[in-house]
């Protein structure tokens, strides 16, 4: 048989089946191993982008939706507020007892006792 395959070759150099059959013997294991690998990654993108466009299981609550308005106040009468509040203030700190001065301490115990002494 490999003479056969020599004498064909030899007078059919060119021949398309031979020629097929050389690059078919020819493919390196690097090829295959590298096209292996581009596969599975291949695998692993598909299946990750099929995990993202997945559609969740949304759950439908049905309380209804509180809808709340943002609380703001014109100035005019957040400053009507403040000054209210410095008033209250104001006369608080008025009526408070005034702190007794440690001179007027020492003269009332001077006082207290020169009259133990008398």
């Amino acid at each position: 048989m490999n003479l056969s395959k020599f004498f064909h070759h030899l007078f059919n150099p060119h021949c398309p089946d031979c020629k097929d059959e050389h690059e078919e013997s020819i493919i390196c294991e690097s090829c295959e191993i590298l096209k292996k690998e581009l596969a599975i990654a291949h695998q692993e993108n598909k299946r990750l982008i099929d995990s993202m466009l997945e559609k969740p299981e949304i759950e439908i609550n049905k309380e209804p939706v509180q809808i709340t308005r943002p609380h703001t106040l014109p100035w005019k009468v957040k400053q009507q507020i403040l000054e209210k509040e410095d008033r209250v203030k104001a006369r608080i700190m008025k009526d408070a007892p005034k702190p007794i001065a440690t001179e007027d301490l020492e003269k009332e115990l001077d006082s207290a006792e020169r009259e133990r002494q008398a």
